[in-house]
This record gives C-alpha cells, sequence and structure tokens, in this order.
C-alpha cells in the first residue's frame, strides 16, 4: 500500500504528530553523527599527539576531484614505524612537493592519523549546540509535564484572605 494511500486517512492532527516525529528524528539523527565526529575530533585533542611524517608518495586522485592529492607518509609511533594516508581535495602543486609534513596521530592507534591542521571544529560546534537545544528541550518539557500532573496548590485551591 502507498504511504500517500496510508495516510489519507489521518486527520491534520494526526499528520501534524507525524511531521514532528519526522523533524524529532531528523535532529536526534544530527545529534547522533555531529556526536561521532565530534567524538573523533576531540580523541585527536586529547589524547594526540604531534609529530612530523616522511611524505613516501604522492598521487593524484581524480576520483575525489580535480585538484585533489592522495599522499601516503610514515612516521614515528613509539618504537614503530606506521603508515598513513591523507587525500587533499586542493592544492595539488603545493601538496605533490611536500616531503615532511606535520601530523597528529594517537598512539597505539595504527589507523589514526591526519595532517595538523585538518579540524573538524563543525562538528564539535554542532553537537555543543544541539546538546544546549535537547537540554533547554527536556527541561521545558518536564516542567510542563510536571505542571499537568501536579497542579500547584496555589493554582487549584484559592482560599479567602482573613481579616485582620
Amino acid at each position: 500500500m502507498p504511504l500517500a494511500d496510508y495516510l489519507h486517512g489521518w486527520d491534520s492532527e494526526q499528520r501534524s504528530n507525524a511531521r514532528w516525529t519526522r523533524g524529532a528524528i531528523a535532529l536526534l539523527l544530527l545529534f547522533v553523527l555531529s556526536g561521532i565526529y565530534s567524538w573523533s575530533e576531540l580523541r585527536y585533542v586529547i589524547w594526540g599527539r604531534a609529530t612530523q611524517a616522511q611524505v613516501t608518495t604522492s598521487r593524484p586522485a581524480p576520483s575525489v576531484g580535480r585538484d585533489a592529492v592522495t599522499l601516503r607518509y610514515a612516521y614515528q609511533d613509539q618504537d614503530q614505524t606506521r603508515q598513513g594516508e591523507y587525500t587533499f581535495t586542493q592544492g595539488l602543486e603545493i601538496a605533490s612537493q611536500v616531503e615532511v609534513m606535520d601530523i597528529l596521530y594517537i598512539p597505539g592507534s595504527p589507523s589514526d592519523s591526519k595532517p595538523a591542521g585538518q579540524r573538524r571544529w563543525w562538528a564539535v560546534i554542532v553537537f555543543a549546540t544541539m546538546t544546549t537545544l535537547l537540554a533547554g528541550a527536556g527541561t521545558v518539557l518536564y516542567l510542563h509535564v510536571r505542571r499537568e500532573l501536579n497542579p500547584s496548590p496555589a493554582a487549584t485551591s484559592r482560599r479567602p484572605r482573613r481579616p485582620k
């Protein structure tokens, strides 16, 4: 059965609730995805170490973009030499001439390294904003439910004042 036929029997309140539900699911999905990206960025801030890496190969990456270049690099992590790879989407001429570059890596994690300066602060900002909005919405919802379930005594009973 097509979705339009299913929704045909709904009244306007049910359609409005469905729109709110879809919006809430989209915001929750944005919250979760920004949390994942933000965690991957904050890991470099908390545990990341900076070092220099030797560029081993440089090749164009036309599948990513016209001016993209992929650099493979090697760096020293404690007692082992590790490999990394990063694709730059701009600056083909400059990136292909680099022999040594600064990178950030997470010690003990062989696949976690990236060039220094390649930060995704937008994810942390979106996550912090979504956390604040969700906390505010949760507070408003809590106060609304509390008011509905336990009306204040002042609102339900008004005693006349005693004359002095």
